[in-house]
């Protein structure tokens, strides 16, 4: 019954693909032909199973997504058929092509009351409102909260919407815990973060988040209360917490006094944050090799947002941009 439905639903899904092919130039439509025909049979064989990946849009002032932001949803939805895309957004909208294309991708208005009802932030929102929305940064801020509240509500992985995802997460949902941006120093960041639902490390880390509240701490909410936790809750050094692609296996069984672990750079960001241009110079594409054990590539949105994006450049961007968001990639030329 799975595989006839599979079957139906891959159907429409190419009767979609072609209608966007029939309005586009002959050029770009061969391009988006020739992927779709080589990437639906394998996406429509996976093993069907549900889980959430979580995006998020706190900017009040923008009415559309831009076209990074679209192509961190598209290849999310691309490359987890299984997954639920949940987005969250204050005002800006989601190209309709994409909404039409991914059954699996849904938006939804970003009500920041009512998504933190019935938390610690409830009560903390009431005291420290004034505290947060006229600091700052009130958009990280309550980015960092919010990514918090809806991973404890609803479980899954969280991504920022600077990043392009090559391929399923379903592998990691196994485990519990943070992504990093460099593992040596060790960093932590919570651009990326896998939790079940209802995890009892993220009370604790709501807890957390909520005592001695500083808005001109740019990362008190998010890497800062992190570590804290990681402190606090956890008897092995943060070094003994980590995840690497040569370990995955062996770590399904392994349980930490914690119940969380840490996710190797190469996962999430296999260039630190100092070296983001090197992921939009010319003919960088020849440093793929270090993208082998990535599930996503984080590309720092706020170092990056005014890089110039070149056509046929041979970047690092473009060369996982191409083939990971094709529509939304097209987009950055045909406006």
């Amino acid at each position: 019954m799975k595989q006839v439905l599979a079957f139906f639903f891959a159907l429409i899904f190419f009767s979609l693909i072609i209608n966007l092919i029939i309005g586009l130039k002959k050029s770009d439509s061969i391009i988006l032909n020739n992927f779709f025909k080589q990437n639906l049979t394998n996406k429509m064989n996976e093993p069907f199973t549900k889980y959430n990946i979580i995006f998020i849009e706190t900017n009040k002032n923008r009415e559309y997504f831009t076209e990074r932001e679209l192509c961190a949803v598209e290849s999310a939805a691309l490359n987890n058929p299984n997954g639920e895309i949940i987005v969250y957004s204050v005002k800006a909208k989601l190209n309709q092509l994409l909404l039409n294309l991914f059954s699996n991708v849904k938006l939804y208005k970003l009500d920041f009351d009512e998504i933190i009802k019935n938390t610690v932030f409830e009560q903390w929102f009431k005291l420290n409102s004034k505290l947060l929305l006229d600091g700052p940064s009130p958009i990280e801020h309550s980015s960092d909260i919010l990514r918090i509240v809806l991973l404890w509500k609803l479980g899954g992985y969280y991504a920022d919407l600077d990043t392009i995802t090559l391929k399923s997460i379903e592998k990691l949902l196994l485990f519990n815990g943070f992504s990093v941006q460099s593992d040596n120093p060790l960093q932590v960041n919570n651009a990326n973060i896998i939790f079940s639902k209802e995890h009892p490390l993220l009370l604790d880390l709501m807890q957390l988040m909520t005592r001695n509240y500083d808005p001109n701490n740019w990362t008190g909410l998010g890497q800062h209360r992190i570590i804290e936790l990681l402190r606090n809750k956890c008897s092995e050094s943060m070094d003994k917490l980590m995840i690497y692609a040569e370990n995955l296996e062996s770590n399904k069984s392994k349980t930490m006094s914690c119940g969380l672990h840490l996710f190797s750079q190469k996962f999430f960001a296999p260039y630190n944050w100092f070296d983001w241009k090197i992921l939009f110079q010319r003919n960088q594409s020849l440093e793929i090799h270090r993208f082998i054990n990535a599930y996503a590539i984080h590309f720092y949105s706020k170092k990056s947002e005014k890089e110039t994006y070149l056509k046929n450049s041979n970047s690092i961007f473009e060369f996982y941009a191409k083939t990971n968001c094709p529509i939304s990639h097209m987009n950055f030329f045909n406006k």
